[in-house]
């Protein structure tokens, strides 16, 4: 049908006779395939703004009844989402995704940036994990009560969120380096951003925590604490 023209009473009438519109894809569904296509043929194109504004107008103070919503739970029952299995979101989709992610953390304040990180973390149950949960009891005998845990996103530096930071007035941080997720030479480079912001930091590597003596990791802590220059 072309766009803009109208359906005539008698074509109304006629459809009706034969089932309704839209009887042709009753009971049918679109393939992953095909879904995948129709994504990738819209990535791109803008609703105009009447067009919008049809929509919201149409939904706008709609609720489903409690027979629709159970319907449509259980239609979707066993129905993976396009991307979440068996088809991976196209190289051109993940670097839209990532530039207009990267663009928008580009834009915002850094209030609005550690607010975000914040807000990311209101649902998480983040706790010590067992090398950070070791490293804080050797962080207390050696100064009891001067570092508390912040891992849990409590406290953001820029895009920082140390494990433990001084609470007594000394701007001191105590980062714990797992092996896997930190690269070697990461930790200048996070004594370097925290330098910036006015933090001293010491950085305690897991391997350390498992292969030096506890003496000389109890010496660390003590030397980095009483020390009123940065490293």
């Amino acid at each position: 049908m072309r766009k803009g023209s109208h359906y005539t009473e008698e074509h109304i009438e006629q459809r009706k006779a034969l089932g309704g519109f839209g009887k042709g894809m009753t009971g049918h569904h679109h393939t992953l395939e095909a879904k995948r296509k129709l994504y990738l043929s819209n990535i791109g194109k803008k609703q105009s703004e009447e067009t919008r504004q049809k929509k919201g107008d149409a939904l706008r103070g709609r609720k489903q009844s409690e027979e629709e919503k159970r319907n449509n739970s259980l239609s979707q029952i066993g129905k993976p989402h396009p991307w979440a299995k068996g088809i991976p979101k196209p190289p051109e989709v993940r670097a839209l995704i990532s530039a207009s992610k990267k663009k928008w953390w580009a834009e915002i304040s850094p209030e609005r940036r550690e607010e975000q990180f914040r807000l990311q973390s209101v649902n998480r149950d983040v706790r010590p994990t067992k090398p950070e949960a070791k490293l804080y009891e050797l962080i207390q005998e050696t100064c009891p009560e001067e570092y508390i845990y912040c891992g849990d996103f409590s406290v953001v530096i820029g895009k920082i969120s140390p494990d433990f930071i001084n609470i007594n007035g000394q701007k001191k941080v105590i980062e714990m380096f797992g092996n896997y997720w930190h690269k070697p030479g990461s930790d200048r480079q996070r004594r370097a951003i925290l330098h910036a912001y006015g933090f001293d930091c010491l950085v305690i590597w897991e391997h350390e925590l498992k292969d030096l003596p506890r003496e000389e990791i109890i010496e660390k802590i003590k030397c980095f604490h009483q020390r009123t220059t940065y490293a």
